[in-house]
């Protein structure tokens, strides 16, 4: 099991992964900030952002606020289910079976997460998968979120 990370992700996930019991069988990678725990990732550009998500199985953002998320939207958008806080619109992941919105005052429930995800077969994680997708064009095609962001993004 591999999970993407974003760089201010790296010092909440080895807490939280801390707590797990028994060696880990992850990879822990952090490709935007050009490093990882367990080798080296040099910068990705941006057209390379999605396909490189693609090729894990949860993207983990233990954030403490996100106004839209937009490393959220874009692993779901490669079909990659994320594993993130509750501070971010995007609590409603695993009604969607595309991830988990966890609280950060519980971290046991991320570390229960993330070993329930090595046990998961192919198929279980092939659903996620389809499911993150699937989850990313409803969000994408909610006119309100859409327009919202839209004003946003031309606000100076």
């Amino acid at each position: 099991t591999s999970i993407v990370l974003p760089e201010h992700a790296d010092d909440l996930l080895l807490r939280i992964t801390a707590l797990a019991h028994g060696p880990s069988s992850f990879r822990w990678t952090l490709p935007f900030n050009g490093r990882n725990s367990r080798g080296w990732v040099r910068h990705i550009e941006h057209s390379l952002v999605i396909s490189t998500i693609s090729k894990y199985d949860a993207f983990f953002l233990p954030s403490r606020g996100e106004n839209f998320g937009h490393a959220i939207a874009e692993s779901l958008s490669a079909g990659t289910p994320v594993l993130i806080s509750d501070q971010t619109p995007w609590n409603d992941v695993g009604e969607h079976n595309a991830g988990w919105a966890l609280s950060l005052d519980h971290p046991s429930e991320f570390v229960a997460v993330i070993e329930s995800m090595s046990q998961d077969s192919n198929e279980i994680r092939h659903e996620r998968n389809v499911s993150a997708t699937k989850y990313y064009l409803y969000k994408s095609n909610q006119i309100p979120a859409v327009d919202q962001n839209r004003r946003m993004l031309k606000q100076p």
